[in-house]
């Protein structure tokens, strides 16, 4: 049957590399941005068989359009839904493990040969969810997210495996951010965001973490404050997901830190030769200056200071003092003062 459904497809190629990224304007304003639009997402769900290995399609409907979508719901703060159909599963006719890429696209015009020309033009992304476990690193039966020609028309699919265990919703959900333009940050060596963002992780962890304040903004998940560092003040931010603050470290923006109050305050350093990195998650009475632990500066020349002392939480939100400086602890002070000491020697 993949042979058959060869010939179906055009001559275009058959994978688009690479994500499109979603267009993101920074905020450069001091006024929060605007409440994000509700967007709904509709998924083809396509449970593919092997000739020598069949798929069970029970519970697809409950781990994507529930589970998954609970994940969505959550990280957005309910300004994203998913949802869409499970389809018959489809037998593909070709051993498991002679599965390879180029057959992907060939069971998408399969897909269709059955269902009707065009019919994946009705839908956001196409989900093909293959019997058995995970495959291989980087071969033909690991979970990705790669886009399909079919003639002249792209389809955006997402490649799962049906046996994925406690790990299923964090790797779909991983996938399904790569339809939304995000791109990962585990393999980004300008990237150092640990398990604290989906995107650097979801096949490790069975709790996946949301998508960092970035990656949100990225999608308009969340609205930034701007605070600015060059004058003394105390900031607060609500502790959820579509509420953060944005501290530009320069006249243009390039480097800022982008702060989210989750249990407790995240602090995430963008720009100055990095794409993004965790620099801190700052518990009560924490605190963020050069001579803490750890320690914080900005990375461009002539960037702004920027202090991050006194954290609370309180009544909901995430109260701190930001400013060019602050009065040290006698810990800072000895550090200050050892970092001296090695400069003058």
């Amino acid at each position: 049957m993949i042979a058959a459904a060869l010939a179906l497809l055009a001559a275009s190629p058959q994978r688009h590399e690479g994500h499109e990224a979603v267009p993101w304007v920074p905020s450069c304003s001091s006024s929060l941005r605007g409440a994000a639009q509700a967007v709904e997402s509709n998924a083809a769900v396509i449970p593919l068989s092997f000739a020598d290995r069949e798929v069970d399609p029970k519970g697809l409907d409950a781990l994507l359009f529930q589970d998954v979508a609970a994940y969505f719901r959550k990280a957005s703060s309910g300004a994203f839904t998913l949802k869409g159909k499970v389809f018959a599963p489809l037998a593909l006719g070709v051993a498991r493990d002679r599965f390879r890429e180029g057959d992907l696209a060939a069971a998408a015009a399969l897909f269709e040969a059955r269902e009707g020309a065009g019919v994946l033009a009705g839908y956001d992304a196409a989900i093909f969810v293959a019997a058995g476990s995970i495959g291989a690193r980087g071969g033909p039966l690991w979970p990705r997210q790669e886009d399909l020609r079919l003639g002249e028309r792209k389809v955006r699919a997402v490649f799962l495996a049906r046996d994925a265990g406690d790990k299923a919703v964090g790797i779909a959900a991983h996938e399904y951010l790569h339809v939304l333009g995000l791109k990962d940050k585990y393999d980004d060596p300008k990237a150092d965001v640990g398990k604290w963002c989906i995107l650097g992780t979801g096949y490790s962890e069975r709790t996946p973490p949301p998508p960092c304040a970035d990656c949100r903004a990225r999608l308009g998940w969340t609205r930034f404050q701007d605070a600015d560092p060059r004058a003394a003040a105390e900031v607060e931010v609500d502790v959820r997901l579509d509420r953060s603050i944005r501290i530009p470290l320069n006249a243009e923006g390039t480097e800022a830190l982008l702060l989210e109050a989750r249990d407790r305050l995240f602090v995430w350093h963008t720009g100055g030769g990095k794409a993004i990195e965790l620099t801190a998650r700052l518990e009560a009475a924490g605190r963020l200056t050069p001579f803490s632990e750890p320690a914080f500066r900005p990375r461009t020349a002539g960037a702004w200071s920027a202090w991050i002392t006194d954290v609370a939480f309180r009544d909901g939100r995430c109260v701190f003092r930001l400013g060019p400086e602050a009065p040290l602890t006698p810990e800072e002070a000895k550090r200050k003062s050892g970092i001296g000491k090695r400069i003058g020697e």
